[in-house]
């Protein structure tokens, strides 16, 4: 990140932030911000904003609980009302995009590929892709949001795995202390049916 610009320490400035990738099950969700001089106000016809999921107000006191002295506008579509915010929309949007092209796969399998579709739930190059490259026990690559519901119905004939953790449940009965037993489902994969006991 780079550091702020000479002028941005001397005069009031306008934020604006927004994200991008809420919706699709693919790939990161990234946060962006514009911002610019105070006297650019005219020209933007802005204040700070910040683009919000639910309850505008409940986020404007939030925010100003955590940082008070500055002052937040939050507004459902504020992207398509407050310029600045639409910066920091296009800025988010951007950055997404580049981290999608630009993905390198932490797995390893040969048959791997990116024709991902655009990535929302209800694609069918998107459920095409997650059909491709699901795996009945390790569940899909990191390029996938897995823990959504969305995924689900991809893992209905999955295997559940259950292992036992180095550490000790110190809740269990009997002879002392005995290792925890830990199974992916706890970690954010749903919707197994079979167990595959190591």
């Amino acid at each position: 990140m780079a550091a702020a610009p000479e002028w941005a320490t001397k005069e009031p400035c306008l934020m604006g932030i927004d994200e991008a990738g809420r919706g699709p099950v693919l790939g990161p969700m990234v946060y962006g911000c514009m911002y610019c001089a105070r006297s650019y106000r005219d020209i933007l016809a802005t204040l700070e904003f910040a683009d919000t999921v639910g309850d505008p107000e409940k986020y404007r006191i939030k925010l100003t609980e955590k940082f008070p002295g500055i002052k937040f506008v939050v507004a459902k579509k504020a992207d398509s009302l407050y310029p600045v915010v639409s910066g920091a929309s296009i800025v988010a949007k951007v950055t997404r995009d580049r981290a999608l092209r630009n993905w390198v796969f932490d797995e390893t399998a040969l048959n791997m590929h990116m024709n991902t579709g655009s990535g929302y739930p209800g694609d069918p190059g998107t459920k095409q892709w997650l059909e491709d490259h699901k795996h009945p026990v390790f569940g899909f690559p990191t390029l996938v949001r897995f823990s959504w519901g969305t995924c689900t119905p991809f893992f209905k004939d999955a295997v559940e795995v259950t292992w036992e953790s180095d550490e000790l449940d110190e809740d269990a009965t009997g002879n002392g202390s005995a290792k925890r037993q830990v199974k992916l489902s706890s970690l954010g994969f749903t919707g197994f049916k079979r167990s595959l006991r190591r």
